[in-house]
């Protein structure tokens, strides 16, 4: 497509794939519109390291954690969950779903 430039520096900032303006020669990769344009920076430190912590946490804490007191936690979430989904839609649940 040419020698198009990123707006925003993919390495520093979270950016859309952008589109591309050809008068200028820019690739507007802004997310957002020009009434509300969000900035991300990027962290120094690496994502793969963030994820890699967090990978670690989350194996052991699902090693230390008794399988039936998962299944229940599980089964919370969910419940809460389906309750916020239809008080925001404005639907009352059937009887038997509020069976936890």
């Amino acid at each position: 497509m040419g020698n198009y430039v990123d707006l925003l520096n993919p390495a520093a900032y979270h950016a859309e794939a952008g589109e591309v303006l050809r008068r200028h020669r820019v690739r507007n990769n802004l997310g957002g519109i020009p009434a509300f344009c969000p900035l991300i920076r990027r962290a120094q430190d690496s994502n793969e390291m963030r994820l890699n912590g967090l990978r670690l946490g989350i194996q052991d804490a699902l090693s230390t954690t008794p399988e039936p007191l998962l299944r229940r936690a599980a089964s919370s979430l969910l419940f809460g969950e389906t309750l916020t989904t239809y008080a925001i839609e404005q639907i009352r649940p059937h009887r038997d779903k509020h069976k936890e």
